[in-house]
């Protein structure tokens, strides 16, 4: 699987592209990993899943996990400009 990313300002951009089973799910949480860094740049995050054929449930897990901590990282952001 690849999942290739881009930034747009301060919303990252992955494309995944392929089957995201137990490997692919490490490589998807990969490229998400600098975006869910608590001082990371991002703002938002894009996941594009139109190439994807498959997911498993450990992928569904990466996303899952990945919306919980943008949802942290956008609480503390409003916080802070307030």
């Amino acid at each position: 699987m690849q999942c290739p990313t881009h930034a747009y300002a301060d919303v990252l951009v992955a494309t995944a592209n392929g089957r995201i089973d137990f490997a692919g799910a490490q490589v998807l949480e990969g490229a998400l990993a600098p975006a869910l860094a608590p001082d990371g740049p991002a703002r938002g995050i894009v996941i594009d899943l139109a190439g994807v054929d498959y997911i498993s449930s450990v992928g569904l897990r990466v996303l899952m996990v990945a919306a919980k901590a943008m949802r942290q990282i956008v609480i503390d952001y409003a916080r802070e400009r307030s």
